[in-house]
């Protein structure tokens, strides 16, 4: 990962490959080898969640487009525009990323809103579920990058080395619990996708059933055929 890519991550991650210990370089080398790893990790798994996000706003929006097609005579609004969270100060790649996720929230549980009008009736209480699981998964991520970033504000505030050596330990801690947290939005975000299309087919009206080419022609023959068969036996020759 380039100085470039880890900069719109966060101001923890970039510095990360420029950390050093120059006075004691074999103490601070498995604590900086562990939070490389923790940088890379979170690399992953912020594109990760980036990608899903993006597929549930792209499907998102094709299903209000199938809604407004089915129920032409019935408002389908492009997603809610009232009281959507947005970045604040200068945000990162991450904070972009959580914010995203919101305004997702907010829209999908609208749109479940909109469904359930349109169908009168409820939901199936599992898709009410994974969209109360998701909710929390992004409330977790947001809690995650303000510990993230308190403890890298401490670093930077501390000079010895014990106390050094002990933040690099403690941000280590928190970039894991960083990852583990992007690792279930990311899933629950999957779910969610799996949800709204599952609510969809529920929205939908039941296809008309035509009928079979067989269908019609038995109905046919009862109705204009006698059968001045009956009592009689037929063998089939080969």
């Amino acid at each position: 990962m380039s100085g470039h890519e880890a900069s719109g991550y966060g101001p923890n991650v970039s510095d990360l490959r420029a950390s050093s210990f120059q006075s004691h370089p074999s103490a601070a080398t498995p604590p900086l080898m562990m939070n490389q790893g923790a940088a890379n990790q979170l690399h992953v798994y912020v594109d990760e969640c980036d990608r899903e996000c993006r597929a549930l706003e792209k499907e998102r929006k094709a299903i209000e487009g199938t809604l407004r097609k089915t129920f032409p005579g019935i408002r389908i609004p492009a997603g809610a525009s009232v009281n959507l969270p947005r970045p604040s100060g200068s945000p990162t790649k991450l904070d972009h990323i959580v914010v995203n996720q919101m305004r997702e929230q907010i829209k999908v549980a609208n749109l479940f809103e909109r469904m359930e009008a349109l169908c009168d009736a409820p939901l199936h209480n599992n898709i009410h579920t994974v969209l109360k699981r998701h909710h929390m998964a992004v409330c977790i991520t947001q809690a995650r990058c303000n510990e993230n970033a308190r403890s890298f504000k401490h670093q930077k505030s501390v000079s010895c080395f014990i106390f050094e050596f002990f933040w690099l330990l403690l941000y280590f801690f928190v970039a894991t619990l960083m990852v583990m947290a992007l690792q279930d939005l990311a899933a629950t975000t999957r779910r969610l996708r799996t949800a709204l299309w599952g609510a969809l087919q529920m929205t939908l009206p039941p296809p008309v059933r035509t009928p079979e080419y067989h269908d019609y022609e038995a109905v046919t023959c009862t109705d204009k055929c006698s059968v001045p068969f009956v009592g009689y036996s037929f063998t089939l020759m080969n």
